[in-house]
């Protein structure tokens, strides 16, 4: 459970110059889990020791945090302002565990008896920024954020020797300078944001086997710059045209991953899950068919390219680069919408997702649908 406060500045005031905004976040949860994975017998091929048994792993994870807040936003004239914050945040975290061996056809026996640990974690995190507005319509923009993820405390597996071992916080610095434009009576919108993220202890997921459990470590330094554009076109009432594109240059300056009970030490990995390039363009059309029943017609059509990327952190596993064609085709009348649907309509061959032991997923082949929605 979690309750958040704020408490700010009048948001229709405009005799101040300072817009100001503070508050508080709390947080418990509770989270008691219990798993048995069961091994046949050809236990020795998932790597066990043993077979024809099964392993009980139960998990108590406990925690509760705290986070204080504030931003402010000082104009300095009427086309300069600044922006200032700065939040604290403190979690405590306790886990508990206790693993059960039982043979087939036999009693449960208490292989590891109940141990526990527990640790806190706190932290500053600034922030600032600036705008400047040329015009109505034009401005450009800095900001500068410190991020924060609180480290953690690892369940408990097969792998004995991974149970209860800590991991450290996450830091990040996060820049971001940008601008953004409307042109002709606002039919026309340009953004563009160049981004760079140093990530130091950089939190990555390991997946342990047969019990399939997440073991998160402090592996190494991450660093992400890239560029986003989006573009948005309504030359007519009916029709607006939309485009973005993201380019994304994600690097694990050094990772360091335990493999068969080895320190692997890898330079210049690509992060996993990141595409480098990332685009797409849009049409939507509305067209009032019979005003007097606010009867409309609209359609919808998508392009989306997915650059090439990597499943894996020893970068083995690599997808290259897709496109996705989506479409609809819709009636609307009054509180009621039929829309007709299709997506991957070139039957796209890709693998929405992988794991570095060979398990993979492939996306969704070409689909189509009705979609009959109403509001009440």
């Amino acid at each position: 459970m979690s309750q958040e406060f704020r408490l700010s500045s009048p948001a229709s005031s405009i005799i101040s110059p300072l817009k100001w905004l503070t508050g508080s976040y709390l947080f418990y949860n509770r989270s008691p889990t219990k798993q048995g994975i069961h091994i046949g017998e050809n236990g020795d091929l998932a790597g066990a020791e043993d077979k024809n048994f099964t392993s009980i792993n139960t998990n108590w994870t406990e925690g509760y945090g705290l986070a204080l807040f504030g931003q402010g936003t000082y104009n300095l004239s009427s086309n300069f302002r600044v922006t200032f914050g700065i939040r604290y945040d403190y979690e405590y975290k306790n886990q508990r565990i206790r693993a059960e061996y039982m043979a087939d056809e036999a009693e449960v026996i208490l292989a590891r008896s109940d141990t526990s640990t527990a640790n806190g974690f706190s932290n500053f995190s600034p922030k600032v920024g600036a705008e400047y507005q040329f015009c109505s319509n034009s401005n450009v923009y800095f900001n500068y954020s410190r991020g924060f993820r609180a480290g953690g405390i690892s369940q408990l597996s097969g792998d004995a020797r991974e149970a209860l071992q800590i991991f450290d916080p996450e830091n990040s610095d996060n820049w971001e300078v940008g601008s953004k434009n409307t042109f002709l009576k606002n039919k026309l919108q340009l953004n563009v944001a160049l981004f760079s993220t140093s990530v130091g202890n950089a939190q990555v997921p390991t997946l342990l086997l047969p019990e399939a459990i997440i073991v998160t470590r402090n592996a190494g330094k991450l660093h992400s710059r890239g560029v986003e554009v989006e573009l948005r076109l309504k030359p007519l009432k009916q029709i607006e045209f939309n485009y973005n594109m993201g380019y994304t240059h994600a690097r694990y300056e050094v990772l360091t991953i335990p493999v068969d009970g080895t320190a692997k030490v890898y330079e210049n990995s690509r992060q996993i899950f990141t595409p480098d390039i990332t685009s797409g363009l849009s049409v939507d059309f509305t067209s009032e068919i019979n005003r007097k029943s606010d009867l409309k017609l609209t359609g919808h059509i998508e392009w989306r390219r997915i650059g090439d990327q990597y499943f894996d952190l020893a970068n083995r596993y690599h997808q290259p680069d897709y496109d996705l064609l989506n479409a609809n085709i819709g009636i609307q009348i009054k509180k009621m919408s039929f829309v007709f649907y299709g997506k991957n309509l070139a039957d796209q061959v890709y693998v929405d997702y992988a794991y570095d032991f060979g398990a993979a997923h492939l996306g969704n082949s070409r689909i189509y649908g009705l979609l009959i929605r109403t509001l009440f």
